[in-house]
């Protein structure tokens, strides 16, 4: 019985203190203004892994201030903070890198587009029609990503000039199919 009382006591000074510890809200607030710092510079772009880690360990800060786990919240927001730097830190190297991927795709989409066009004058007909349709409006969208490029938007860049290569190798194709049946023509 003395025992069980003991325990009970024990458990109860401990309920109390950890009951009576002082959230850290300085340290939350920190570490919110951290991931938002590093989410302003790029970071869900440019370091988008380590800013989505940022943003759990903030999510655990949080999650364990709300379960009033004031000690557990302290280390979660200060763990937070430190990834939130590094995620904010990296976002210098990951736009030189999409700039970099930027700048290639741009040249291979220029190349491409050139050569279809370049292949395209020897086509007549309904197929000369729609390929230069479709080059049009290829060459339409690629003003807007050169845009994009000259703002430093190199992520949208590379999500469209990878949209746009992709659609230029199907064109190419159909350019390329449509001279076979024209020279096999001229052939019989």
């Amino acid at each position: 019985m003395k025992q069980t009382y003991t325990y009970g006591a024990l458990a109860l000074s401990l309920s109390l203190v950890v009951a009576c510890a002082k959230p850290p809200t300085a340290q939350l607030a920190d570490a919110e203004t951290a991931v938002s710092a590093a989410q302003m510079a790029g970071a869900d772009q440019y370091a988008a892994q380590d800013f989505a880690v940022a943003q759990e360990a903030l999510m655990n800060a949080q999650a364990k201030m709300e379960e009033k786990d004031y000690k557990g919240a302290l280390t979660a927001a200060v763990d937070a903070k430190a990834k939130a730097e590094i995620a904010q830190g990296a976002v210098e190297a990951g736009r030189e890198q999409a700039k970099t991927q930027a700048i290639n795709l741009m040249g291979e989409v220029e190349n491409t587009l050139k050569t279809v066009k370049e292949s395209a004058v020897k086509l007549k007909g309904d197929v000369a029609a729609e390929v230069k349709a479709e080059t049009t409006a290829i060459e339409a969208e690629w003003t807007k990503v050169i845009e994009e490029n000259a703002n430093g938007n190199f992520m949208n860049v590379n999500d469209a000039s990878t949209e746009i290569l992709g659609r230029l190798q199907t064109l190419s194709a159909k350019v390329e199919e449509a001279l076979k049946k024209v020279s096999s023509k001229k052939g019989k």
